[in-house]
């Protein structure tokens, strides 16, 4: 059954790396420090949550509490966004990459994954390989999923 569909699969990675296309340029060089981001986005509090993220997984901090920040008194995290997905996608992509381009391969792969998605409760609707491709298409790559909004979802953010 997955193999019928691994043509939607290149498709989709096709269509990502197209819509968001300097991105994949600069995922692979170490020497350019480079993320995509809107003006009204603190792309470096997304950073800071990738690396303390990491602290986080390996029980070296609290889900709810730091006290690195204001320190000595420290703050309350239980309000603030964690994306645990990305934050598990980034420490596994710095492995090779540096922390910039491992966000944006993290990115990359939200955009894929949203695709990849609704193409299969697209199928699930339609019953047509086709048109459940179109549907994933429109729902993953419209212009208002690439440039998502802080409140939306935590993520990516291109324009």
């Amino acid at each position: 059954m997955i193999r019928a569909h691994g043509d939607i699969a290149l498709i989709a990675a096709l269509f990502t790396l197209a819509m968001t296309l300097p991105t994949i340029v600069y995922i692979f060089r170490r020497d350019v420090f480079w993320l995509p981001t809107l003006a009204k986005l603190d792309i470096f509090n997304h950073l800071w949550d990738m690396w303390y993220g990491g602290l986080l997984l390996s029980g070296q901090e609290s889900r709810f509490y730091n006290d690195m920040m204001f320190h000595p008194n420290g703050v309350s995290l239980s309000t603030h966004p964690l994306f645990l997905p990305q934050i598990l996608a980034v420490r596994g992509f710095m492995l090779f990459l540096p922390l910039s381009n491992a966000f944006n391969l993290s990115c990359l792969l939200i955009i894929w994954t949203t695709i990849i998605c609704a193409y299969v409760y697209a199928r699930y609707l339609f019953e047509d390989k086709w048109l459940a491709l179109l549907a994933g298409l429109i729902v993953g790559c419209d212009a208002d999923a690439l440039s998502e909004s802080a409140d939306r979802r935590d993520g990516c953010h291109w324009r």
